[in-house]
């Protein structure tokens, strides 16, 4: 018995392996046998000629090629042994002595024989010329400040290293003492802050002359960047941005229409008025009140407002009310931020049907956002009104984007109760479309972190330029402001905002409260259209295009330079295909820098180490724009200049596109 219990134990090791599965092991990882050269990069071969041991890699039999550049004369020089194989193996690469000072390449091509064979892979081999072999030619970096070390494969006694003159503000030789060694050379490469990548030429040579040169190339990638719309909409002309204390302030240039076609859905009725309600052919509705279709408002739960757009200049407001206080502010925000404006007007009104709270006719008002508010002043208080939706106008509901509704200061959104407001929009003829004066807009978008925006009319310029009351029996013709570009920029305690139209004409405005704008001077006696304005060392740098060419006037950065410009003449041709462009001074490379849109969409620079000096190519800033991208421009400080972080803007067919 003792027996069989000893070689049942001899029997279980034996049991227990039989008993292991397969799977009870981890598979072996798979073979890498693809085609391949087991050297990196290229391979660097001395002027005196030589050979060299590579490995190659291959499941099958292969041969070894040499392709030649077309403009070598010399067809001869590299050969290897063996040219073909049946494994994986070695093989020794041969080339002849290089007797010119002209470096030469060729490509060694290892492919299979046979069938089912893979891509052939490729090898380039360098000959160098004496005295500056370098390891790697081409030295691809991230955006942000780093040390490139330019590794000689030769002794280097007495050399000399050249970075390109439009390169040096980015690409800066380390000391001698601190970066030369037996073994290379070091550069300090700059921080990107551009979106576009950059490309650089150090050039190194013997300084006795007794080689020729090599180019090392640097190739920089472009800034992370942050791209939002800032504005949307086929009809942004120009636009400006400054940085101030963190926050970013944009005001963008709008055009109005200059004509339109009688339509429900742009509530414009065929006498040429605007109505809050859409006018409905053949009927009184758009009056508002229960005695033309509408509704009565008595005030049971409170005032009543409305937001609402205008697309051009209006005057001669109108409403149907009684015993009611009416006020109308520019719109900011929301409802509270904005009643708690100064009101544009205000009015009350005790009797009668028909009120015109700023006169009939009454003064002009610029196209934008508007809040009127309807508040009760005793008994038998009401208010022409509408409401939407409407069983008998259903289509109405479609109708009220850019409309918000409120009764005691809280919001019902485009639905709801509706002061059956209107206004006038100048003379009209009565034909169709209605023909109107060229009109522009001034949007104040501003934000905190570069990405979401609050838009907002910049009123007081806007009325500014639309300043003159109508005169009676003169069809309610009034003054019409119209500019296609804009820059801004702080004199002082002064923000100046200068603009030109279609026909050249400069005029500027300022302000001291960053919200009373006026107007400096109508007319400048430059003509031309506006490109930026640059405050440096006490002086107002004025740019402008005319006829093909950026100009320049300069004065004294002080209270009276409006009047004080000088004009200092052309400063550059402006490059084909650009119509304007921006300048800025640039405070990390202490230079001015010219920014446009080129004929391939592209955003180019042009510098200059003074205002009014050579403007000469510099960095390509942004690769590929929208469609219709004009007149490029930096996110500046208030005096026009940009540090490491500038983001980049345009307008376009589709508004104002920023990266941060």
């Amino acid at each position: 018995m003792k027996k069989l219990f000893y070689y049942c134990l001899l029997l279980l090791p034996t049991l227990l392996i039989w008993q292991c599965k397969d799977d009870d092991y981890p598979p072996l990882p798979p073979v890498d046998t693809s085609l391949k050269f087991h050297v990196e990069d290229t391979l660097v071969m001395s002027t005196a000629g030589g050979n060299s041991t590579i490995s190659l890699q291959s499941a099958k039999d292969w041969k070894l090629d040499v392709e030649y550049d077309a403009t070598d004369p010399d067809k001869d020089w590299l050969s290897t042994d063996p040219t073909s194989g049946t494994a994986s193996g070695t093989a020794s690469v041969t080339v002849t002595t290089l007797a010119s000072l002209v470096e030469r390449k060729a490509t060694l091509v290892l492919s299979q024989v046979g069938e089912d064979t893979e891509a052939p892979v490729r090898l380039v081999v360098r000959q160098d010329v004496d005295g500056f072999s370098v390891e790697k030619k081409n030295y691809p970096v991230g955006y942000e400040e780093s040390v490139v070390q330019v590794k000689f494969l030769t002794n280097v006694t007495n050399y000399a290293a050249e970075v390109a003159e439009k390169d040096q503000k980015w690409i800066i030789p380390l000391p001698a003492t601190m970066a030369a060694t037996e073994a290379g050379l070091s550069f300090t490469i700059k921080k990107n802050t551009g979106p576009a990548a950059r490309t650089g030429t150090i050039t190194i040579y013997d300084a006795d002359g007794k080689a020729s040169s090599v180019n090392v190339t640097v190739t920089q990638e472009g800034a992370p960047v942050t791209g939002s719309m800032i504005y949307e909409g086929d009809n942004a002309l120009d636009a400006v941005m400054v940085n101030v204390n963190g926050e970013y302030v944009s005001w963008v240039l709008r055009k109005d229409a200059d004509e339109i076609v009688y339509s429900e859905a742009n509530h414009i009725h065929t006498t040429g008025w605007w109505y809050a309600t859409p006018p409905v052919p053949g009927t009184d509705i758009g009056y508002g009140g229960a005695k033309y279709g509408g509704v009565d408002y008595t005030f049971d739960k409170g005032p009543i407002a409305l937001r609402f757009p205008t697309p051009f200049p209006m005057t001669t407001l109108c409403f149907i009310g009684t015993n009611v206080k009416f006020s109308l502010y520019p719109w900011n925000t929301d409802y509270a931020t904005t009643a708690a404006q100064e009101p544009l007007m205000e009015g009350s009104f005790t009797d009668g049907e028909w009120q015109y709270p700023g006169g009939n006719p009454g003064s002009w008002y610029p196209s934008g956002e508007y809040l009127a508010v309807i508040e009760s002043t005793g008994a038998g208080a009401m208010v022409g009104c509408n409401k939407v939706p409407n069983d008998s106008y259903p289509e109405w509901s479609d109708m009220m984007s850019g409309y918000e509704m409120f009764l005691d200061g809280q919001s019902t959104g485009e639905t709801g109760t509706l002061i059956a407001l209107s206004s006038a929009m100048g003379y009209t003829d009565k034909s169709q479309p209605f023909s109107i004066g060229g009109t522009s807009n001034l949007k104040r978008i501003s934000s905190s972190d570069g990405t979401a925006w609050n838009m907002i009319d910049e009123y007081y310029l806007n009325k500014a330029m639309v300043g003159e009351t109508p005169v009676a029996n003169t069809e309610l013709s009034g003054k019409y402001g119209y500019a296609d570009n804009v820059s801004a920029v702080l004199v002082g305690a002064k923000a100046y905002m200068a603009l030109s139209d279609a026909d050249g004409k400069i005029w500027v405005a300022s302000t001291s409260d960053a919200k009373h704008w006026e107007i400096e001077k109508e007319a400048l006696t430059l003509t031309g259209s506006v490109s930026s304005m640059v405050v440096k060392d006490g002086t107002l740098n004025f740019y402008y295009a005319k006829d093909g060419a950026l100009h320049l006037a300069t004065a004294s950065a002080t209270d009276g330079w409006v009047d004080a410009l000088a004009d200092k003449g052309q400063v550059l041709q402006l490059p084909d295909g650009a119509n304007n462009g921006t300048v800025v001074y640039n405070d990390v490379t202490n230079q001015f820098q010219f920014i446009y849109v080129s004929a391939d969409d592209e955003v180019l620079s042009k510098v200059s180490d003074t205002a009014n000096g050579s403007f000469e190519p510099g960095d390509m800033i942004l690769k590929g724009v929208a469609t219709g991208a004009d007149k490029p421009f930096f996110v500046t400080d208030s005096e026009g200049h940009i540090g490491a972080d500038a983001g980049i803007a345009y307008t376009f067919d589709g508004g104002v596109y920023v990266q941060m």
